[in-house]
């Protein structure tokens, strides 16, 4: 029954007048939330003191432990001096050293006496860090020292050593890094000048050096915390600069021992507050990021500070332990008060229901009624509300719309006051069939709207509605336009199967697989692939599955892909792609993607196997084809270069003979000229310079035919013959580097690098505009290497050139002889071509190159 409250019978306003019970319902929830408030406050106050109490504790102890620390550390330095004391104050071991140095500091028993001295003394104080004594004469010269190894004096060190000798005072040296042998080490330096003499004429005759290891004794000093804690220690830091460097081991970083710097930028840092003059208690953000509690402390006659900190978690433990005690005791007292409210509410409530009951039996027709009226009228679907015998109780808007009748000519109603006959049957029979059933009824028919003639297909929904004793009151009947949505529905299956005919037509065999490694689908395409059912549909695809396990069968090294298969289900949201080959020489390429839902996650993931046997078999016959290419422009090329060798014999040969009988009978002939005939001697001459310039056109000729300095002198010449004439022709500055041993190459190889060379310089004549090339040829164990490079204008390596034969060749030149060759530029930034061929040559000893 509804406990929805409404007016009395005969009020029209919609206005429900307050409940005068309502108050003694939540009298109970009031008591209780006011005794949980006092407990939660009387909670609050007691934590709030115990938690400053503790606080404050902590605070007092961290304090304590600073300043037993500072003591200590003020203290290890008064003993160090007092050590000096105890050895610059000994009136046998300073006339002992007079004496010694006085005689040049030399190797005798005295040198052996004092070696001794200082040794007993290091060893006896070694647990306070004493590494080494050293014993300097007044010129700040090592004498002595009770550690071999001890001959090579730091700068800084010999500079504090003279000016303790200067001023006649013992100086201790801040903490540095220093090179004793082959091993860094960390020290303190205690510097005591030699005093002889009476008190108003004393003279220093050297100086003791005490060489300090603070992580013997001053470190671990600073380690050892006199409480058991998880967080806490001391730093020891000095300012460098904008930095703080840290002294000592830290207890949560290992070797930052003058090794760590951070800026003293860093506000929040209790080492950079402590360099900037900050002192006492202090909250910050320590070297680890963490938040601490700590105290500052400037450690006297150094440039020291020292910061004593926890974390604030550690001190905040007993703090957090004591707030959930007491929060699990202000529970444990207003769960009891809930217990005792509840049970007093649960009284109340049964006595307030009481009483409403008999006011809801008096108006329940009424909120039937009101139900739809309030929460229907503006609905875009048709509702309607009939009692028993069929007549309309109430109806919305679209319902009068669809109709084509007002709510007033409707409601006390029944379907054949407006409706024909036959169709007035049809809904009152589908009224008995819902009050029959007992349950709601759905039905799809079709239906116009009388404005405008639209056809739709309505989905209705006839509910019963019926009292507390099962009668049946009332029908209500919803109808919903889905006539766009079966329209979206074909379309989606017709989508659908469009989409597994494309799936099955496909030529790449596809396998779908969900997160939990079970096969959903597979097309026929797959299944042909690899010989298998097409009812896989429900099978897994792992490691132990017949369906994984029959395409490991036939795969040549089937471990690689099982291996792929794990990795990707330990790694669900990763892509994959590989080629595989078969026992039965097929070659597949499979790419496999993960399905990803709207919240990133992998709810399966598809396989495409492409067969690729055809592609790489067309692929191979290419390569041989080209392979075949390749080796009949090699043959072309040696033809060539044949032929032009025979041009150029026969030019030098028979040209050449022909033009020098020619220079030498113009030379005849103009002996024999009378001297009265200054034209004819003047034609002659002519002649002849005629027949000299044709001489060495001929002479060049020849040579671009066939370089003879290849033959005669070898590559390294001719390379180096070639770039002299280029400069003097190009006028460029042109850089050449040759290795200093001559290049051991076969005919074939020398001629090719020559010819790449001369057709590179071509490139840089005609097209580069450059004003600067560089050429380097180096030879390594097993191959040679030629850079020509220029800073000219360039040119988009990525834009092919339809006439660039002149790159293609050296390309082409560099394959015949089994090498390759690079060419890398970009628009105003020059061209560089890189050429490396096979070399068999002797190994070069000397790596160094000569300029040429």
């Amino acid at each position: 029954m509804s406990t929805t409250q409404t007016t009395a019978s005969g009020s029209d306003d919609g206005f429900v007048p307050a409940n005068p019970h309502m108050t003694e319902r939540w009298k109970p929830i009031l008591v209780f939330t006011l005794f949980a408030l006092v407990i939660s406050l009387a909670g609050g106050l007691v934590f709030q003191r115990y938690k400053e109490s503790i606080k404050k504790d902590k605070q007092d102890e961290l304090a304590g432990i600073a300043e037993l620390k500072i003591g200590q550390i003020t203290n290890w330095i008064v003993e160090r001096k007092g050590d000096a004391e105890s050895l610059t104050h000994d009136p046998f071991f300073m006339a002992e050293v007079e004496r010694w140095l006085q005689r040049g500091g030399i190797s005798d028993g005295a040198r052996d006496k004092l070696g001794r001295r200082l040794w007993t003394l290091q060893k006896a104080y070694s647990d306070h860090g004493y590494t080494s004594i050293s014993l300097f004469d007044n010129q700040g010269k090592l004498r002595l020292s009770s550690r071999n190894g001890d001959g090579v004096v730091p700068e800084h060190e010999k500079l504090a050593i003279l000016e303790s000798i200067r001023s006649g005072k013992a100086t201790l040296s801040d903490m540095h890094s220093s090179i004793r042998g082959a091993k860094q080490v960390i020290e303190i330096d205690l510097v005591a000048p030699l005093l002889v003499g009476s008190e108003d004429k004393k003279h220093v005759i050297g100086a003791v050096v005490f060489h300090t290891d603070p992580s013997r004794f001053l470190f671990p000093l600073l380690q050892r915390w006199p409480t058991p804690s998880q967080s806490a220690e001391n730093l020891l830091v000095r300012r460098d600069g904008d930095d703080v460097v840290f002294l000592n081991e830290l207890r949560h970083r290992k070797s930052t021992a003058l090794a760590m710097r951070l800026p003293l930028s860093n506000r929040d840092l209790p080492a950079a507050m402590a360099i900037l003059g900050r002192r006492g208690l202090m909250e910050g953000v320590d070297y680890r990021g963490v938040p601490v509690v700590g105290v500052l402390h400037k450690v006297p006659g150094t440039q020291w500070a020292m910061v004593s900190k926890i974390d604030k978690a550690e001190i905040y433990a007993p703090i957090n332990s004591l707030g959930n005690w007491i929060l699990l005791l202000l529970l444990a007292l207003i769960g009891a008060g809930g217990g005792v409210a509840a049970f007093w509410w649960k009284k109340q409530r049964q006595y307030v229901r009481a009483l409403e009951e008999r006011h809801e039996q008096k108006i329940e027709r009424e909120v039937l009624t009101r139900h739809l009226g309030y929460l229907a009228k503006f609905s875009n679907d048709i509702i309607w509300l009939k009692d028993a015998e069929g007549v309309y109780l109430s109806c919305n808007l679209q319902f009068e719309r669809f109709f084509g009748a007002k709510e007033n000519d409707i409601v006390g109603k029944t379907d054949y006051d407006f409706l024909d006959a036959e169709l007035a049957d049809v809904f009152r029979q589908k009224d008995r069939e819902v009050a029959i059933a007992g349950k709601p009824c759905i039905n799809e028919e079709w239906g116009t709207y009388p404005d405008d003639g639209q056809r739709v297909l309505l989905e209705t929904i006839k509910t019963p509605i019926c009292d507390e004793d099962g009668k049946l009151i009332g029908v209500m009947g919803i109808a919903r336009d889905i006539t766009e949505r079966k329209r979206s529905e074909d379309e989606l299956r017709f989508k659908d199967t469009l989409l597994t005919a494309e799936y099955e037509a496909s030529i790449e065999g596809i396998l779908v697989v969900d997160g939990t490694g079970k096969i959903i689908s597979c097309n026929r395409r797959f299944a042909g692939m690899w010989g298998i059912a097409e009812d896989i549909v429900g099978s897994g695809f792992g490691a132990s599955e017949p369906v994984l396990q029959a395409i490991l069968d036939q795969m040549r090294e089937p471990g690689l892909l099982m291996e792929k298969v794990r990795h990707l289900y330990r790694h669900s949201d990763e892509a994959g792609r590989d080629e595989i080959e078969l026992r039965d020489e097929r070659v597949f390429e499979y790419n496999t993607t993960p399905m990803i839902g709207p919240k990133q996650e992998c709810y399966g993931r598809i396989w495409y196997f492409r067969d690729l046997t055809g592609q790489k078999s067309a692929a191979k016959n290419l390569a041989r084809s080209y392979a075949k290419l390749q080796r009949l422009s090699l043959r072309m090329e040696n033809a060539r270069a044949d032929e032009r060798a025979k041009i150029a014999l026969n030019l030098h040969d028979e040209m050449g003979a022909t033009l020098a009988a020619m220079k030498m009978r113009v030379a005849w002939l103009t002996s024999r000229l009378p001297a009265g005939m200054p034209q004819l001697a003047e034609e002659a001459a002519h002649i002849s310079e005629l027949v000299s310039g044709g001489i060495q056109t001929m002479h060049r000729i020849v040579s671009e035919l066939r370089p003879d300095l290849l033959s005669d002198v070898g590559l390294t010449a001719a390379i180096a013959n070639y770039v002299k004439k280029f400069r003097r022709h190009s006028n460029m500055e042109c850089t050449l580097v040759l290795p200093e041993s001559e290049l051991m190459l076969g005919e074939e190889q020398a001629l090719t690098v020559f010819r790449i060379l001369q057709e590179s310089l071509s490139n840089v004549v005609k097209h580069a505009q450059a004003g600067k090339v560089s050429i380097i040829v180096a030879a390594q164990d097993k191959s040679l290497s030629m850079v020509v490079k220029d800073d000219g204008i360039g040119f988009d390596a990525d834009v092919k050139k339809e006439q660039s034969f002149g790159l293609l060749g050296i390309r082409e030149r560099a394959l015949m002889v089994g090498g390759k060759a690079r060419i890398s530029s970009a628009p105003g930034k020059g061209t560089r071509i890189s050429v490396s061929i096979p070399y068999q040559g002797r190994r070069i000893s000397d790596p160094e190159a000569h300029h040429a």
